[in-house]
């Protein structure tokens, strides 16, 4: 005999036992698993329900119930154990109790008939139903001690809990007021109340929003789930309500008829209707942003630079969703480099070089949320854990531009707590593609720019050593007319020798001396430069000790001119090394005009300038000051053409030109320079030792 009390449990039954099947089939871990025997467990209770409502015989009505009250008794079981896994709980042993109070029952329901007796009554004039004992009594008090347990359980984990994990609670919390206030409707009966079991249909929804809500990771707003299912179930009350009461209550089954017809045809627009206006009133907070964001990818052609875009990116999402912390990475080389955080939680690492992680980016090219990936046990788990440390991302949106990865955003919590939702996902993954294009064009035009930056800086110094070139020609012809000016006095000196005092004719010839030797060490100076020009420096031998005189003849006047003492530490013997002693010289002199104008403003001046050897393979040549220092900005370019330490008053020729010597005289190329502003100033000369 079919009626509402035996369809429903047949409903029941099959709705929960497809769900058990597909979870047993789809589940990958524990919490699953212990999922579906919830959902056997209903089916299960459901069937019995059939068994027992669709029979008129004693015997199998009688069967019908004992099934009814072991299903009762594992459906309660499991419920706890999965919440004792979703929740994390620590302590086994209200659990271990449970199994053993369900198993004992079950047991005692199956092999006895202590339960509830040897009879079932004819109820509502259907179906043969139990009546409840002090044993029955006995064991729904234990029973509703676990689902109690389940309620409390899962209500502090609420309280306590953040993100996808308290969405999810929330909807199993609403699921479980569902089921189990479905399944009470049919205890009444049980203790002699003439109250018809309609309720237990609920149950239905209880075992699918919890599926949905264990298995599904971007879960519907809960308030929006809600709101959903009370518009459908107010909308379609009215629907199927009104002919009801036409033709149950007015026997008017003609007005019944065509009233249903009308409602049934005007439901679903008055039902999505109610659902526009609500959904607009709940996600106003997320339309608004998603506007901002889809406004922002439309303009990023305004901006030039990547510091531009990553600047007005990060900020835009940081503000307008309201997120706890954001990232942004760009790809340079076969590694992900961080550029801009905006964060009030955790830490990010600097950069990201797991390859599969950056395939795995590329290949999906759209937003992943991390803890899907997390709870799917996925390859790249670790690579995850690994890269977002302690800063609790939720989004991972990959930039992708002709299957290649230019670049990373990754999204923290919002300071809401709410969800990422499927709109949400849409709009990043738009605006990853308007950035994509953005970044990549950007990256391009610095590229060209770097370019043209250093072209012309090679086409400089080009023209700087075809100029250099150009005056030492022009130098070596008044250079010429000295020295023979300075032949010139000396003959002229020897014939009036006789009337010249002694001490005039010293100091006649004292000058004379150092204006051939001075003239004698430009003339080497201009073959050096002109060598430098053509790119063909020979390099000899040469004893420290000649470098160390040359420079003490060329230092005195800048010594001079600044008021500094230099103080000078050397060793007595130092092995040869290879160079050119005019360049060498040359760099030194560079070296001590820059340092002795770094010291001119002091009140205290220290220029000190030391020889000793470099782990056996150089000789280094090191001048050091108490200065102003040199700030991070200019040390990046300090060797570069037009890059000064002097301010406005140099040329920016000083040091580069040391480099190319360097470059020259094969000596130290790595790091001419340490100290920082306010630091004082170091730079030395590494020449290696010409024995090896």
């Amino acid at each position: 005999m079919n009626n509402y009390f035996s369809i429903a449990g047949f409903c029941i039954g099959f709705i929960n036992l497809c769900l058990a099947l597909l979870i047993s089939f789809l589940g990958k871990n524990k919490l699953h698993k212990v999922w579906s025997c919830v959902n056997y467990s209903i089916s299960f209770w459901g069937f019995s329900m059939y068994v027992t409502g669709s029979t008129m015989n004693h015997g199998i009505a009688f069967l019908g119930c004992k099934m009814f009250t072991v299903g009762i008794a594992l459906i309660a079981l499991f419920y706890y154990h999965t919440i004792y896994i979703f929740c994390n709980l620590k302590s086994s042993r209200f659990l271990i109790f449970g199994y053993l109070e369900s198993f004992f029952f079950i047991l005692l329901t199956i092999f006895t008939n202590f339960m509830f007796g040897d009879k079932v009554f004819f109820s509502f004039n259907q179906f043969y139903y139990f009546r409840a004992n002090f044993l029955y009594n006995f064991f729904m008090f234990i029973w509703s001690i676990v689902v109690g347990k389940s309620f409390y359980e899962l209500y502090k984990y609420i309280r306590n809990s953040k993100g996808l994990t308290n969405i999810q609670a929330k909807y199993l919390f609403v699921a479980m007021l569902f089921g189990f206030g479905g399944g009470l409707n049919t205890a009444p009966a049980a203790w002699g109340f003439n109250i018809y079991p309609y309720g237990q249909i609920f149950v239905c929804i209880y075992g699918a929003v919890a599926t949905y809500a264990i298995f599904r990771y971007r879960l519907m707003d809960i308030r929006l789930a809600v709101s959903n299912t009370a518009i459908f179930i107010g909308v379609y009350a009215f629907v199927l309500g009104v002919p009801f009461i036409f033709g149950y209550k007015y026997h008017q089954w003609q007005i019944s008829t065509w009233t249903m017809l009308i409602l049934a045809t005007a439901g679903p627009v008055i039902f999505n209707y109610l659902r526009k206006q609500a959904e607009d009133k709940i996600l106003e907070e997320q339309k608004r942003y998603r506007a901002i964001l889809d406004t922002t990818s439309k303009n990023l052609n305004r901006f030039k630079t990547t510091e531009e875009i990553i600047q007005h990116i990060c900020n835009v999402l940081y503000k307008s969703i309201g997120l706890k912390n954001v990232a942004f990475y760009i790809r340079e080389g076969d590694c992900l480099l961080i550029r801009k955080t905006e964060t009030n939680a955790g830490a990010y690492q600097e950069e990201i070089k797991n390859k599969e992680f950056m395939e795995y980016l590329t290949y999906k090219n759209q937003p992943i949320i991390i803890k899907e990936m997390h709870h799917n046990n996925h390859k790249n788990k670790q690579n995850i854990n690994g890269i977002i440390q302690e800063t609790q991302t939720e989004i991972a949106v990959p930039l992708v531009k002709s299957n290649r990865l230019v670049g990373l955003i990754l999204l923290g919590e919002k300071n809401d707590g709410s969800l990422y939702s499927d709109g949400d996902i849409h709009t990043f993954n738009t605006i990853s593609d308007h950035l994509a294009v953005a970044i990549e064009n950007a990256l391009y035009m610095e590229a060209e720019k770097r370019r043209n930056e250093e072209e012309n800086k090679n086409k400089r110094q080009f023209q700087l050593d075809r100029f250099a070139s150009s005056m030492a020609h022009q130098i070596r012809n008044p250079l010429n007319i000295i020295f023979q000016s300075v032949d010139d006095t000396e003959s002229l000196v020897q014939k009036n020798r006789s009337n010249i005092k002694e001490e005039d004719y010293s100091l006649i010839e004292e000058r004379n001396k150092d204006v051939k030797e001075s003239c004698g060490r430009i003339s080497r100076t201009i073959e050096t430069i002109l060598n430098f020009g053509k790119g063909t420096i020979e390099l000899r031998k040469l004893k420290v000790s000649d470098v160390l005189n040359g420079f003490d003849i060329l230092n005195k006047m800048i010594l001079k001119k600044y008021g500094v003492k230099l103080n000078i530490n050397t060793e007595e013997t130092y092995p040869e090394v290879f160079g050119d002693v005019n360049l060498i010289e040359e760099a030194l002199i560079i070296y001590l005009d820059n340092s002795c104008q770094a010291v001119s403003k002091n009140e205290i001046r220290k220029v000190d300038f030391k020889v000793y050897r470099v782990n056996g393979d150089y000789v280094r040549f090191e001048m050091s000051d108490n200065g102003h220092g040199i700030d991070e900005k200019t040390q990046k370019a300090l060797f570069d053409v037009s890059t000064s330490t002097k301010g406005t008053e140099g040329n920016g020729l000083g040091l580069f030109r040391v480099r190319k010597i360097c470059e020259l005289i094969e000596g130290s190329k790595d790091g001419f320079f340490s100290g920082g502003r306010g630091q004082g100033a170091k730079f030395w000369i590494d020449l290696k030792i010409s024995a090896n």
